[in-house]
């Protein structure tokens, strides 16, 4: 079975082929933070911001116990690939940031990949 992670921003419309939407929006906003706001997800300080409070603790250990049952039932019904799509506002720092989380956690699993909707459209640091 293959598993695709993509971040996107609700902002800009929600993914063509994604099966399961996860809103990750009430997770901490780094762009409020002026100093991490030209970062993305990508960037250990915002990555270190967001990883760090306990509503991310409890929110990724519930979700990743969920996608767990939910791939693995997919897996015996046959499936042969999930588009996981995973949003914030604007698809910079919190969405980008649950992917790679969820990336790292299950390319060792399935086969998976991971992609980024909207990172082009902010300047790299």
């Amino acid at each position: 079975m293959k598993i695709s992670f993509e971040s996107f921003g609700f902002k800009y419309g929600l993914p063509d082929d994604g099966r399961m939407i996860i809103d990750v929006r009430h997770l901490p906003n780094p762009y409020w933070d002026e100093a991490l706001r030209p970062f993305t997800g990508l960037d250990e300080p915002v990555a270190a911001y967001i990883r760090e409070s306990e509503i991310t603790k409890e929110f990724l250990k519930n979700l990743t116990a969920m996608l767990d049952q939910y791939f693995e039932e997919s897996l015996k019904n046959g499936t042969e690939s999930i588009c996981v799509g995973i949003g914030c506002t604007g698809g910079q720092h919190r969405s980008v940031f649950v992917t790679e989380t969820l990336y790292k956690e299950y390319k060792g699993k399935y086969n998976c990949t991971v992609s980024h909707r909207e990172l082009s459209r902010y300047k790299r640091n």
